[in-house]
């Protein structure tokens, strides 16, 4: 289903409003929308996706700029960040991933990523569904 969302992270100075498609069912919960990175206005596709037995979550960027970034509350994990520089493979480490449900309209992702070199970065990473209907 179509559902507004809130993008919130720290990555983008930023909150970004936009429409999203939503999936929840028994085994994953799937989250994916469009939104301009640069101030070109290209787009990216991005797509989150939960899988609900494992705890564990992939997001995907597709654009000028794509990555696949994996988070698993149980361990370490690789990332990679294809740049026109070329690509990044990054270390994540997860604090925790929180799914929308009856008592909290949001998707969250909490984690600390770094790449060989650099120092380590925290994040959170927030999806705000704008629009509670009995989606949980």
């Amino acid at each position: 289903m179509r559902v507004p969302v809130e993008i919130v992270t720290g990555a983008m100075n930023e909150s970004f409003k936009c429409m999203a498609l939503y999936e929840d069912n028994d085994e994953h919960a799937i989250v994916k929308w469009k939104q301009p990175v640069d101030e070109s206005n290209e787009e990216s596709l991005f797509e989150l996706e939960i899988n609900k037995a494992t705890g564990k979550a992939t997001l995907l960027r597709k654009g000028s700029i794509s990555s696949k970034l994996e988070f698993d509350p149980s361990k370490e994990t690789i990332g990679t960040i294809d740049a026109a520089c070329g690509t990044i493979v990054v270390n994540i480490v997860t604090d925790h991933i929180n799914l929308p449900s009856v008592m909290c309209s949001r998707l969250e992702i909490a984690y600390s990523m770094r790449s060989s070199g650099t120092d380590v970065i925290k994040n959170t990473f927030l999806i705000k569904f704008l629009l509670q209907k009995k989606m949980f």
